[in-house]
């Protein structure tokens, strides 16, 4: 099965040509399938996504020519 995580990264490889017109070099808060957000630095995404429920979506720079895709997730440690 799965994961949101995975339908988000997916979603982000299938369209990057289109998101990159429109978002180059922001970072994305990616939540089902969509873009809901879209930000200068991982900083201010990371800030804007805690309301959102851990697990459910990626955070993930646009840009064009990356040779490693880096996949951010937020995970809580409640303890």
């Amino acid at each position: 099965m799965e994961s949101s995580q995975d339908k988000n990264y997916e979603y982000y490889i299938l369209n990057k040509k289109e998101l990159c017109k429109k978002y180059l070099n922001r970072y994305l808060i990616i939540k089902d399938e969509s873009v809901v957000g879209a930000y200068e630095t991982f900083e201010e995404a990371l800030k804007e996504a805690k309301n959102i429920e851990a697990g459910t979506y990626i955070i993930q720079k646009c840009e064009k020519d990356e040779e490693v895709q880096i996949f951010h997730t937020r995970i809580r440690f409640d303890g």
